[in-house]
């Protein structure tokens, strides 16, 4: 049988919270640490809207990522170097895109 690419896809989504929350739970017990990147457009969709014109070609957005792990987010910020902030406090705002990566059962303490 056939499953709409819509229907399976939010069926996915569907599971792949479910095991995010039991990481959450997990992790006081047993140390199962969520991992999911934020993702950022810096231009607030103006690439998008400008690009055709100044490029020729549609930009969808200039991208920056943070990865979200142990409660904190984790980002690469110029002269600073790698910071660390809680997760969407970042100066890009709040993200455009979360991607639930999976988990990772690395202590806290070895990272």
């Amino acid at each position: 049988t056939h499953v709409p690419r819509d229907i399976f896809e939010d069926h996915l989504r569907a599971l792949q919270a479910e095991k995010y929350h039991l990481c959450i739970i997990e992790t006081m017990a047993e140390g199962c640490f969520p991992v999911r990147i934020h993702l950022y457009d810096l231009s607030n969709g103006l690439a998008k809207q400008l690009s055709p014109m100044l490029l020729g070609k549609t930009l969808e957005g200039i991208w920056h990522t943070g990865i979200v792990v142990y409660g904190h987010e984790y980002f690469y910020s110029g002269g600073s170097g790698i910071m660390k902030l809680p997760p969407g406090a970042t100066p890009a705002g709040s993200p455009q895109q979360v991607i639930e990566m999976g988990e990772t059962h690395v202590p806290r303490d070895i990272s």
